[in-house]
């Protein structure tokens, strides 16, 4: 992994991890508590998420018929002494503590909770059948209380992320230096250091921001140059976001190579008519996305010392080495120019990476050949005049 100066307060690398995560556990998967339990050996992980797996794993092994009764009755108490303690224990304050049935009903825990907490620490061992009663109402608990709350504030804050950005080029389009300005303010005050990949990234790379509505302002791809206008707007918030969270610059890099879908093959996953349609997938859209990353490559990262060289221990990426990968990973007619222009910077990287562009480029050239001429039916796939139009730049 390359530098990164703020550390993540959460153990999910992205907020789809965390939701995919939140849908196994809720539909009693077991790839749900094997991803919790992966996130415990990276970092903390929250009170709630680690009581959810906890309960889902238990709730799974009563399912199984392979535990006895009391074995079963075991674990459920341990787990409802867990629950509870946890959930109780972050809120104590104070010197004195307070009691744990009161913190309870001023979270709005139900009491026979904490009565199960106690029956399973003194007394005996609750029945089985309240046991797995005050499982799935814990679960319930759970969701209501935590995943739920996170997941609404999450798409708020999402919502707030986009009007924020839409207030910032509407200010700037008004020549409003003050507003503009302090749109960006806002949504570095707004996002976390470890949430700005899923709220701010996505959006930004989405047609109407990096990449204008308007196709006379976007690049061509026998230019990929931005225009001046789009580049003027949107390098600063890129500066500043870069100083809120070292790391962003490398991040929208990554995000913007891992869009790419090379449209000589754009018949394969979503038909040549409909290719044009798709918002992610046309010429002019991923043409601009290559012409920002072609602007940050050479003004952000080639020439810079921190993101062109290892920092820290020897097995550490640098932005680069991690931008070469992506590139590896997702061959195609733009990845191809982000990795000449890293060849035409670095003379050593260059010995590798020069036959692997040559492959891309013929590779490109054999498909659109072979799109050109092979016979398609109509009901299937029309290859129309202007997808041909759109194909016929890269041969010629």
């Amino acid at each position: 992994m390359s530098r990164r100066n703020n550390a993540r307060v959460v153990p999910w690398a992205t907020h789809s991890e965390w939701e995919q995560t939140y849908h196994w556990l809720y539909a009693h998967r077991i790839e749900g508590v094997r991803r919790v339990r992966g996130w415990a050996s990276r970092g903390k992980v929250p009170q709630a998420v680690d009581a959810t797996a906890m309960f889902v794993e238990i709730w799974l092994r009563d399912r199984s018929g392979t535990l006895s009764e009391h074995e079963l009755r075991l674990m459920y108490s341990i787990a409802f002494v867990r629950f509870v303690n946890g959930v109780v224990d972050a809120q104590q304050k104070g010197v004195y503590a307070g009691s744990v049935a009161g913190i309870a009903e001023s979270l709005g825990l139900p009491g026979w909770f904490v009565d199960l907490r106690h029956s399973g620490t003194h007394d005996r061992l609750p029945s089985i059948s309240l046991l797995r009663s005050g499982c799935h109402q814990a679960l319930d608990w759970l969701n209501a209380n935590y995943w739920i709350v996170q997941t609404t504030y999450l798409n708020n804050t999402a919502s707030d992320v986009q009007e924020l950005l839409v207030s910032y080029t509407n200010a700037v389009s008004n020549s409003d230096s003050k507003t503009a300005s302090n749109s960006i303010k806002e949504i570095i005050s707004i996002i976390l250091a470890d949430s700005y990949r899923d709220f701010l990234i996505p959006i930004l790379i989405s047609p109407g921001f990096l990449v204008p509505e308007s196709k006379k302002m976007r690049s061509k791809y026998s230019d990929l140059t931005l225009n001046a206008e789009v580049q003027n707007m949107w390098s600063e918030p890129i500066n500043a976001f870069e100083t809120a969270w070292p790391g962003f610059i490398e991040d929208i890099l990554l995000a913007i190579i891992a869009t790419f879908i090379d449209p000589s093959r754009a018949a394969e996953t979503v038909g040549v008519d409909s290719f044009k349609g798709v918002a992610h997938g046309s010429m002019s859209f991923q043409s601009t996305l290559a012409s920002w990353a072609k602007y940050i490559l050479k003004n952000k990262v080639l020439g810079n010392p921190v993101m062109t060289t290892p920092q820290g221990s020897g097995d550490e990426n640098c932005t680069l080495d991690n931008i070469v990968e992506a590139c590896l990973g997702n061959p195609n007619i733009f990845t191809k120019h982000i990795l000449t222009d890293i060849a035409s910077f670095n003379a050593d990287i260059s010995l590798y990476l020069t036959p692997f562009i040559a492959f891309v480029d013929d590779s490109f050239k054999v498909s659109v050949m072979a799109e050109s001429t092979t016979p398609r039916k109509r009901k299937h796939h029309k290859v129309s005049s202007s997808a041909q139009d759109h194909f016929s730049i890269f041969t010629t």
